[in-house]
């Protein structure tokens, strides 16, 4: 991936961007809340401008490309202009009603887990885990995900739900009884805390209705076989491994009686002539 220049000293807001980079065209296509949080940086710092980014190959771009060039950034990842449109970004696309956004704001900052998060999340994270206070220790992985708006905690587009609205919300993914699965996807799609996806597994199975709907794999009924009338009319046969010596093992299916042969080798010849020297002596015998 190319990294991009600063444009604060451009003076154009409306320009076409040629690239022989064609991963970026699409990247510039796609909405900012469904790229890597590494992209939402990069495209927060060009959401000022209107900038169209099409491909061409290198051998059509006699002048360097421009996007492939990137001098030292001297101050802040993102400035005012660009937290503004990527707090609004997330919040545009949010399902949640007000009252609800109410809610969880004050249960938020209730919530002492999210406070000591939120501290954490402003101020900074220590280098190492083992400094991190153990209460918030499950969001040391996504702690680059996590921003503060307005008193509510979102990891990337999803809110951050405190423990006292966990049991609704859960109650909510469950309202249709979809199964595990389904109801994983509806949560993940909009709220996140530590452990839900196990939550929902267990809600899912001790819910009466959905044990009682629940599909089970088709059991396939069993089939024996026909007993035979005579001796050595039908057999069973396997290879199997004793001693680092491969054996093969004939079965009668008529009175069960069997023979086991040296192999020295797995070979179908090899396996073919001790089966019918077995053949043989069991007609004989039958």
């Amino acid at each position: 991936m190319r990294k991009v220049p600063s444009l604060s000293l451009w003076k154009l807001r409306d320009f076409v961007a040629e690239t022989d980079h064609k991963p970026l065209e699409i990247i510039m296509k796609k909405s900012l809340l469904m790229v890597t949080m590494r992209l939402q940086r990069m495209r927060i710092r060009l959401q000022r401008y209107n900038v169209t980014v099409q491909y061409k190959p290198g051998k059509c771009i006699p002048v360097t490309d421009t996007l492939s060039r990137n001098r030292a950034w001297k101050g802040s990842v993102t400035d005012d202009m660009g937290l503004d449109m990527y707090l609004e970004a997330i919040l545009k696309h949010m399902p949640v009603s007000d009252e609800k956004l109410a809610e969880i704001r004050n249960a938020t900052k209730a919530d002492e887990e999210l406070q000591e998060l939120q501290k954490h999340v402003k101020q900074g994270w220590p280098k190492v885990v083992k400094h991190v206070p153990e209460i918030i220790r499950p969001y040391w992985n996504c702690r680059d995900e996590i921003t503060v708006i307005d008193g509510i905690l979102y990891k990337s587009q999803k809110v951050i739900i405190p423990k006292i609205l966990r049991q609704e919300m859960l109650k909510k993914i469950h309202t249709r009884h979809m199964g595990v699965q389904r109801c994983k996807e509806r949560g993940r799609d909009v709220i996140f805390w530590p452990g839900m996806s196990k939550e929902v597994e267990k809600l899912v199975e001790n819910c009466v209705t959905c044990q009682e709907y629940r599909t089970f794999q088709q059991k396939e009924p069993l089939h024996p076989h026909k007993i035979p009338v005579r001796p050595w009319q039908v057999v069973a046969t396997d290879l199997f491994i004793w001693n680092n010596t491969n054996n093969v093992l004939v079965v009668d299916y008529y009175n069960n009686y069997f023979e086991v042969a040296k192999l020295s080798n797995t070979k179908s010849p090899t396996v073919i002539q001790h089966c019918e020297t077995c053949f043989t002596r069991g007609c004989n015998f039958g």
